[in-house]
């Protein structure tokens, strides 16, 4: 439950500033760390939206194998 209040929080934060200063960006979209999990998420600047199609763990490469299957990346 803590991962998951820790990992929500900082998605949510996203709303208000969609590019912290620790994101990083990456291919279509942009990254952020919260504990041991990446979030992955996409900006939308003319519709002010922040979409996350990817949270997966930062110990393993998972997350980016997937941005690239989804053509993310």
């Amino acid at each position: 439950m803590r991962l998951y209040k820790q990992v929500m929080g900082c998605v949510l934060a996203l709303q208000f500033n969609p590019r912290p200063h620790h994101c990083k960006r990456i291919g279509l979209g942009y990254r952020v760390d919260s504990g041991e999990y990446r979030i992955f998420y996409l900006v939308d600047v003319e519709e002010q939206r922040v979409s996350v199609p990817l949270i997966g763990k930062r110990s393993d490469d998972e997350i980016y194998k997937l941005a690239r299957r989804l053509g993310l990346l």
